[in-house]
């Protein structure tokens, strides 16, 4: 049987003691020589491999349910405001398309901000909405504002 803390044992920061982590990283180190004699490294790299494959597409499962979730909130706000699903959907690709160049424009401008965090998150709200509701009209026209209202009214429900 292993005696590491429990604190050790599941990561909590500050739990560990010298003499306790380095005992801990001699045994796993050990285990991971004798893992690499019986297996050989190329299996082991193998496993790390199929390893770090299965994560990553368990992250791309992920993002693309949360896609998917996203762009049917997007049809559904859009009927509310009268903007058709394939019009909601351009909204949604256009505006991915802009993310990192969005994200940099919103980044710089929130470093920029002052006055207090109410304040700067207010501002950052309406920095926001500007960004989506210009492109909003650009692609549905008119309706685009009210589309960007539905969307700021759903997240506040949200809260």
């Amino acid at each position: 049987p292993v005696s590491v803390s429990l604190g050790l044992r599941y990561g909590m920061p500050g739990s560990e003691t010298d003499p306790e982590l380095a005992d801990y990283e001699q045994r796993k180190a050990a285990f991971d020589e004798r893992l690499k004699a019986v297996l050989g490294e190329e299996r082991i790299a193998e496993q790390q491999a199929a390893e770090e494959a299965r994560q990553a597409a368990e992250r791309a499962q992920e993002q693309a349910r949360s896609e998917q979730e996203a762009r049917e909130m997007m049809g559904e706000l859009a009927a509310v405001a009268g903007v058709d699903e394939a019009t909601a959907n351009q909204f949604f690709d256009r505006i991915k398309e802009m993310q990192t160049t969005l994200d940099t424009r919103l980044k710089a401008l929130e470093e920029s901000l002052t006055g207090t965090p109410e304040e700067r998150r207010k501002q950052m709200e309406a920095a926001v909405k500007a960004e989506l509701e210009q492109v909003a009209v650009e692609i549905m026209g008119e309706k685009g504002r009210e589309f960007i209202q539905k969307i700021e009214e759903k997240q506040q429900g949200g809260r």
